[in-house]
């Protein structure tokens, strides 16, 4: 029995070029939509005295084709977000970490659907 190989150097090919400009464009069409998504509903639950913890959550991008972060910057936010033993936790950026998952990956798979081109 003989195999032909001959349609896997083409596959292969396009595989790869996906991959790469999914690469290029994962920051701007996967990682700034999700984590901005995750920012503005964090902002909307945070507890208000001064707004100062509401303005500094934020997010950034540390790899490009691959990783970002989100939190808040002010330096009482964990006690908000989890509490202590004498104020109930709002968890107000935490609740929003299972909903960034989903959107990574819906914005990961719409970017795939619309730009491979299949057959």
């Amino acid at each position: 029995m003989k195999v032909s190989g001959s349609g896997f150097k083409e596959t292969s090919t396009g595989i790869g070029n996906i991959i790469n400009n999914l690469k290029k464009n994962v920051k701007s069409e996967v990682l700034e939509p999700s984590l901005k998504t995750a920012v503005e509903a964090a902002k909307k639950k945070a507890r208000v005295k001064t707004g100062y913890m509401r303005d500094h959550v934020y997010s950034k991008i540390i790899k490009p084709e691959s990783e970002g972060e989100y939190g808040s910057e002010a330096h009482y936010s964990a006690y908000q977000n989890y509490g202590t033993s004498r104020i109930r936790g709002n968890y107000f950026w935490s609740d929003q970490i299972p909903q960034l998952e989903r959107d990574l990956q819906r914005n990961g798979q719409k970017w795939i659907i619309s730009n491979v081109k299949w057959g």
